[in-house]
């Protein structure tokens, strides 16, 4: 009886192990630097810290094509921001990386004695570069040239009115699934085919001389658009800022503390009509007198009424990549989404740019089944797909035409963007070129890095359903990107 369980047991493991063998035939070795390199990363993904989470990892050879490591690498996983690769991919093939915005200023009507009997037209179709990102801190100055143009032409009265036309896109001012509680924040600003400023206000405070008196407030822009309560008071050595806006208007409420100047960025209400007031206040301080409303439409103008004064063109869309990438900008990435549908001929709404999306996907081979987006920029706690999924889109990426350009726009280990302040120091450092992704409880890594001995990798981490901090769900990234970083394989 004992030698017949003796043999069961035997014939148990010998299947299991076979299980195994079937699942990851070309992973499975008990010797040698790979699996030295499986037990380091099972002991990573084992924290303690992370017992009820859900880790799905793959790292694969894009030279050999061999799995390195694989862990729940089809779980369906909420990505963050990590989906911004799969919109700014697809933008990139879609569109070109020397594709440009335009932001355009017209008018209707006569120009007589210096005056212009009509209105005014500010019109854009989701460029993102009227931002201090890509105008030296000062997006106003394009207006400014906007100003110049329409004096150029002899105008120095406006008797029509200053209306925003954001029709370009459908109105969609927040992606599906958005928290209704983060739309005071800069990373959830409204998305609209006419934005400035990021479809922010900056807010900055700037303490007294001495601790309880209040804190001094500069908006930039210096605008009355928005409606600031300023509850600031001045702290020897606390700085505690909040500052939330209510729902559907813009007044702001700021309290707490300032122990030094400090900046919040708020995301406004109605990014159309605050563009336009920007707009105007511009003009009336370049002496254009405008004697009719600032407002805005969501309706089409017929262009052929419309005479052009002026033309804003952005930098080419792979400088815009990289600050989405680099910096994970979720305004540009909506922007990038609905304007990928717009370029196809769709109505330029989310839902038809994720139709793009999905259809790229699955032309490289990825199961769309598998894969729920919600929205362009990760935002969304409703998007839902897999490391593998990312793993075969990188992989493609990396061996298109743009695989080079592509990866410049990502994020580089200890040197800049989101990873700027992590793996420094390490072999990662430099090596590592991955997008970041963060909310509440997820937090993501995906991207590519190069072993000691030359061999390049490409990778995917993702973790939901923590309760620790995200600091400690990045450290075990960091943790698995520098042992890559430092593997030497001498067995291939």
């Amino acid at each position: 009886m004992m030698k017949n369980s003796v043999m069961i047991k035997i014939v148990i493991s010998l299947g299991c192990l076979c299980l195994l063998c079937t699942r990851h035939p070309d992973i499975i070795h008990t010797e040698g630097p790979e699996g030295a390199l499986r037990r380091d990363l099972d002991y990573l993904f084992s924290d303690p810290s992370f017992v009820n989470a859900h880790w799905g990892v793959v790292i694969k050879s894009l030279d050999s094509g061999r799995y390195l490591y694989r862990l729940n690498e089809h779980k369906l996983l909420t990505p963050a921001s990590n989906l911004k690769l799969f919109t700014t991919g697809t933008a990139l093939l879609e569109l070109g990386p020397e594709y440009r915005f335009t932001t355009d200023l017209y008018y209707r009507g006569q120009v007589k004695d210096s005056v212009l009997l009509g209105d005014l037209f500010l019109k854009s179709c989701g460029d993102p570069s009227l931002s201090p990102q890509f105008c030296d801190g000062d997006p106003e100055t394009i207006f400014a040239g906007f100003a110049d143009n329409i004096r150029a032409k002899g105008i120095k009265m406006v008797v029509g009115n200053i209306i925003g036309d954001e029709s370009c896109f459908d109105n969609e001012p927040l992606g599906t699934g958005w928290a209704w509680d983060d739309q005071s924040y800069g990373y959830s600003a409204q998305i609209s085919a006419l934005s400035f400023n990021d479809n922010c206000i900056d807010l900055t405070f700037v303490p007294s001389d001495s601790s309880g008196k209040p804190a001094s407030l500069f908006k930039l822009p210096n605008t009355n658009f928005v409606h600031v309560n300023n509850m600031v008071t001045t702290h020897t050595h606390l700085t505690d800022i909040n500052c939330l806006r209510e729902n559907n208007s813009n007044f702001i409420f700021c309290d707490g503390t300032a122990g030094k100047t400090e900046s919040r960025r708020v995301a406004i209400h109605n990014p159309a009509l605050f563009s336009t007031k920007i707009l105007a206040k511009t003009l009336r301080q370049k002496d254009i007198q405008i004697k009719g409303q600032i407002s805005y439409t969501t309706e089409k103008t017929d262009k052929d009424t419309l005479n052009l004064v002026a033309r804003h063109c952005s930098p080419p869309l792979i400088d815009i990549l990289t600050v989405t990438n680099k910096q994970s900008q979720n305004l540009y990435a909506e922007l990038l989404l609905r304007t990928i549908a717009k370029e196809a001929g769709l109505e330029a709404n989310a839902k038809n740019g994720i139709k793009i999306l999905s259809d790229r996907l699955e032309s490289m081979g990825i199961d769309t089944h598998q894969v729920v987006i919600a929205d362009g920029s990760g935002l969304s706690r409703k998007n839902k797909l897999s490391p593998h999924s990312l793993m075969v889109f990188l992989s493609y990426m990396k061996k298109s035409r743009y695989g080079t350009l592509f990866t410049q726009t990502l994020p580089e280990a200890g040197i800049d963007g989101t990873l700027k302040y992590r793996m420094q120091g390490t072999a990662a450092q430099g090596n590592a070129k991955a997008k970041t992704g963060s909310l509440d409880g997820i937090s993501a890594l995906s991207g590519f890095v190069t072993t000691q001995d030359g061999e390049e990798l490409v990778f995917s981490i993702i973790v939901n359903s923590f309760v620790t901090s995200n600091a400690n769900a990045n450290l075990i990234q960091d943790s698995v990107c520098e042992r890559l970083a430092n593997f030497y394989n001498d067995i291939k």
